[in-house]
């Protein structure tokens, strides 16, 4: 029995022998291992050096591109934002010239909708044309006479053409005719005086003091003197006291003017 025991002893002891053994063998192969891992590992450091170098080089190149390439672009963003800024401070002073000059063409002219005001005139009142002693005055010659006056200064100024004489009707005196181109004057020629009596305008550019003359209307007549007369046959008569201005119209034409002083 304590045989046995010792035998025991033994197998357990050379078997714990075996497998320290065998423990040793696996540790040197597990240090040799390491080993070969440290030897292996600069060429591993080497290649992620150069790796890392390549990388860092690659970097930097891309760098540099991108830097540049960011450069031109700033640049090309700065010349294009220039170029807006340019194109549209052009435009923006286009724009506002046309503005100026309306501005300035404004005050001188007129838009074509707006219509001028213009204050309201009020023609002067005419007064009704009438008749008066002042239109039987008789111009010619650069001398005047109304019917009613003496005409010896007037005969004396304005020589006639010719002359007639011939008693008057009237019982003392004699009537004398004054004749001119284009005019007649009719004289009582009593104790001295020379009274007018008659004129009458035939023809020529002679005209009354408000412009009538030979050949003008019976609406022009009317227009000078008024509607104030009375119609004689053919004669259109203004009459102011012991006097009257008679016109003579034939074919609406006037064709005889006659101042006249009833005796």
């Amino acid at each position: 029995m304590m045989k046995k025991n010792v035998f025991l002893c033994l197998l357990c002891t050379l078997a714990m022998s075996a497998a320290l053994a065998g423990c040793g063998s696996q540790t040197e192969e597990v240090t040799s291992t390491p080993e070969q891992t440290t030897t292996t590992a600069p060429a591993t450091e080497t290649e992620s050096t150069t790796t890392t170098e390549k990388a860092t080089t690659k970097a930097a190149a891309t760098t540099q591109v991108t830097a540049a390439t960011e450069e031109t672009e700033t640049t090309e963003t700065t010349e294009t934002t220039e170029t807006t800024d340019t194109t549209e401070s052009s435009a923006a002073t286009e724009t506002e010239a046309p503005t100026t000059e309306e501005a300035t063409e404004a005050p001188t002219e007129p838009s074509e909708d707006a219509q001028p005001t213009e204050p309201p005139t009020t023609e002067p009142t005419q007064p009704p044309a009438s008749f008066t002693e002042a239109d039987l005055v008789f111009t010619a010659g650069g001398s005047s006479l109304t019917v009613g006056q003496d005409a010896a200064g007037f005969v004396a100024a304005v020589p006639a053409d010719s002359v007639e004489s011939a008693p008057s009707c009237y019982g003392n005196g004699n009537d004398v005719n004054y004749y001119y181109t284009d005019y007649t004057l009719y004289i009582w020629d009593s104790n001295g005086t020379q009274l007018t009596y008659g004129i009458d305008i035939t023809g020529g550019s002679l005209t009354t003091s408000k412009g009538i003359g030979i050949g003008a209307s019976l609406a022009d007549v009317e227009n000078a003197y008024g509607t104030g007369y009375t119609v004689e046959g053919p004669d259109y008569v203004y009459t102011s006291g012991n006097s009257n201005l008679r016109f003579t119209i034939s074919g609406d034409k006037v064709v005889c003017i006659s101042y006249n002083y009833n005796l």
